[in-house]
């Protein structure tokens, strides 16, 4: 009768769950209460969002962006690296243009942060190549999907969806990515102000 070997088998089983009992869970914005997802509605600036807590924005604080990471369908790449620091900078800038209560941050001062957004990048689509020579279309797509929480309390404050197409040849992902984040920027102040 063989003997198991029992550091050899701990270890295939890991490899073959892929640790997935291992982890801790994180928090994430799929693990969130589906009911807020289903109440959003449209939006101005973004395709779809809601603001739980307008005055808790109004009010300001420190804000982190964490970059937005592959949603299932999306291969993370270095281009979505990209994508995803121009959703940051969009909204960034957005927020500075306005003289808003809010301040981002960078990440050496994460710690200081009352504010997070975090999210997916959904879906990232371009033309295939036949579409570009036959039907003379160069359309591109970028979808995301995020929300913004309080450090602290984990108390949900907004959520958001967001999707741009465009067909100009010298538009690009980082492109759509910038204007995106300015659309969140946008959504963001605008509910809080009223």
């Amino acid at each position: 009768m063989k003997k198991i070997n029992y550091p050899i088998f701990f270890i295939l089983v890991c490899l073959l769950t892929g640790c997935s009992w291992i982890h801790s869970k994180k928090k994430d914005i799929s693990n969130r209460d589906e009911s807020i997802w289903k109440e959003m509605g449209s939006a101005q600036f973004v395709e779809t969002g809601k603001i739980v807590n307008p005055q808790r924005i109004a009010n300001g604080g420190n804000l982190l962006i964490i970059p937005f990471r592959a949603g299932p369908d999306v291969e993370a790449n270095d281009n979505l690296d990209k994508i995803t620091l121009m959703i940051i900078k969009g909204v960034s800038d957005i927020i500075e243009e306005n003289d808003a209560n809010l301040k981002v941050l960078v990440a050496q001062n994460a710690q200081d942060a009352e504010f997070i957004i975090d999210g997916h990048i959904t879906h990232v689509d371009a033309s295939t190549k036949m579409n570009k020579l036959i039907l003379r279309k160069n359309n591109i797509t970028l979808s995301v999907k995020g929300q913004m929480v309080d450090r602290n309390t984990g108390e949900l404050i907004a959520v958001f969806t967001d999707t741009l197409v465009s067909n100009k040849k010298e538009e690009n992902h980082r492109q759509l990515g910038y204007a995106i984040g300015r659309n969140i920027g946008r959504f963001l102040l605008s509910r809080s102000q009223h």
